[in-house]
Formats: C-alpha cells, sequence, structure tokens
C-alpha cells in the first residue's frame, strides 16, 4: 500500500461574465501573487503617468498646440492600456482581459475596478 499526499493548491475560481466564463487565481503560487503585485505597481506607475499627460494639455491658448497634447496624451493612454491588457493575459495565461472586459482595450478605470473586486 503506498502513502497518498495530497496538497491544496490555492487555486480560487471566480466568475467572470454572464456567459458563467471563469478564470482562476493561483493564490498558492507565489510566482503568481509576485507577478500580480508588480502588475498592480505598474498599473499605479502607468496611471500617473497618464493623468500628469492629461494635466499638461494646457486649458487655454492655441487650439493646434492644445488638439497635440491631446492626442498625445490618449496615444500615451491607449499604449498603457494595451500593454495592461497583455500584462494581465500573460500573468493569468487565459484570456482574461476578453473575458473580463470583452474584445475592447479596457480603460485605466476598468483595470482599477478589476483590481479591487479581486482583492480579498
Amino acid at each position: 500500500m503506498s502513502d497518498i499526499i495530497s496538497v491544496k493548491s490555492g487555486v480560487k475560481v471566480v466568475e467572470v461574465n454572464d456567459l458563467g466564463e471563469t478564470i482562476s487565481l493561483p493564490l498558492g503560487d507565489q510566482a503568481f501573487t509576485h507577478g500580480l503585485v508588480e502588475l498592480m505597481q505598474m498599473f499605479s506607475d502607468k496611471a500617473g503617468e497618464v493623468a500628469q499627460a492629461c494635466k499638461n494639455i494646457e486649458i487655454s491658448g492655441n487650439a493646434a498646440a492644445k488638439a497635440e497634447q491631446l492626442s498625445s496624451a490618449a496615444s500615451l493612454n491607449l499604449k498603457v492600456c494595451t500593454e495592461m491588457k497583455d500584462r494581465v493575459d500573460a500573468l493569468f495565461c487565459d484570456e482574461v482581459c476578453r473575458k473580463v472586459f470583452g474584445d475592447i482595450v479596457p480603460s485605466m478605470t476598468a483595470f482599477s475596478d478589476f483590481f479591487d473586486q479581486l482583492a480579498p
């Protein structure tokens, strides 16, 4: 007769949409936990960058300059949100963003809401 060792994996499964799709949070995997903490820190840093770019848009003055600043801020926002989408999907090793947000590039607000809901 052989001995059996059984250890709980610490995987939490969460339903994320009306279709009943789920994502898995391997909370027992310390590499995942570390990656999630790093991702949330990156999100905070990048949100600050985008906020600063928006603050730099001149309230008054040259319309062409304002349009250029707005375009630059929008481009930065899209770049950051696309990077966040890629990093979230890579960390979870699943189509988390599609399941949670649909077929879009989620906004910073949407990522903030997602991270808030992941908190214990």
